[in-house]
């Protein structure tokens, strides 16, 4: 067991580290100079999207204890924000890997399934968000628009809990434990909806993430009630597109939709800068909250 945890914690600080690596070779490219006005925003950026992803944090919490796993809030908080760093390693599955691993007394086939249906809501009202905004403001973007809505359905219908259930028991997961018929059946409409709204929160916040860092870019052309559709479907769609591909951080997917929402607006320079800092601004937002939430978890166990 002590060797698997190791193993595991080289494999997320190999994807830490190559992640920042790249980042920063990529901005250096790009001779961005750094000033403490920018390194602010950046910063605020960063902080704003920690904010972000608690009302989904919230969420998972409600799926678990419907399921009947009773984890501590902060317990749970914790692990979702741990999981986040489980991205950047190819595949995604060290996400699940990591937030079962640290709810050690909930059933990890139930965390596990509770994991995928906090994530699949989150991605599917994305999804939903970029697609009826670029179908209404943007539909010369009809690659972008196909996307989204295929994303929105791929993403989407697996939550509608009678395929849910119809998923978990096809993959003969209620065979691992008995605890997850039980959970499958508290996964209800009620709760699905709960998610949606929670997720459409959480989009929106996450959203100002991405308009601070273009506020260390171009401080006086950002205005964001006029920029509001687009950076929300630049963020959402990215987001989930950089999920689904499988690949580490959605690094190369993320800045491909970025590039093609933004720069019709700002500078080629920008629209290429933009999602290298907010690549960036989100890991050691990550990296701080999940480091903080251990630290104080630790301090609390002794």
């Amino acid at each position: 067991m002590a060797i698997l945890k190791a193993v595991i914690i080289v494999l997320v600080l190999l994807g830490i580290g190559r992640a920042v690596s790249k980042g920063w070779a990529e901005l250096a490219a790009f001779r961005f100079q750094w000033t403490i006005q920018n390194v602010l925003w950046i910063a605020m950026g960063g902080f704003v999207y920690a904010i972000s992803l608690l009302p989904l944090g919230f969420y998972w919490h409600r799926i678990l204890n419907r399921m009947g796993q009773r984890p501590t809030f902060f317990n749970t908080i914790r692990a979702y924000y741990l999981g986040h760093l489980g991205k950047y390693v190819p595949g995604k599955a060290m996400v699940v890997v990591l937030r079962t691993g640290a709810l050690k007394d909930s059933n990890r086939a139930v965390t596990a399934i509770s994991v995928f249906a906090e994530t699949l809501s989150m991605m599917a009202v994305g999804a939903f968000q970029a697609a009826a905004i670029i179908a209404v403001q943007f539909s010369s973007h009809t690659t972008l628009l196909a996307a989204s809505i295929g994303l929105m359905l791929v993403a989407g219908v697996p939550t509608f809990p009678p395929v849910f259930r119809f998923i978990v028991l096809t993959l003969k997961v209620d065979k691992v434990d008995e605890a997850v018929n039980s959970a499958i059946e508290a996964y209800r409409w009620p709760l699905v909806i709960r998610g949606w709204l929670l997720s459409f929160v959480a989009w929106n916040v996450m959203m100002l993430s991405l308009w601070c860092v273009l506020n260390a870019l171009e401080p006086e052309t950002v205005s964001l009630i006029a920029e509001y559709p687009r950076l929300l479907a630049s963020v959402t769609l990215a987001v989930v597109a950089g999920f689904l591909s499988l690949l580490p951080g959605g690094v190369g997917v993320r800045e491909l939709v970025f590039n093609s929402l933004l720069s019709g607006t700002y500078s080629p320079a920008v629209a290429l800068v933009c999602p290298v800092l907010l690549r960036l601004a989100w890991l050691f937002a990550e990296l701080v909250t999940a480091g903080v939430l251990h630290a104080i978890g630790r301090s609390k166990s002794i």
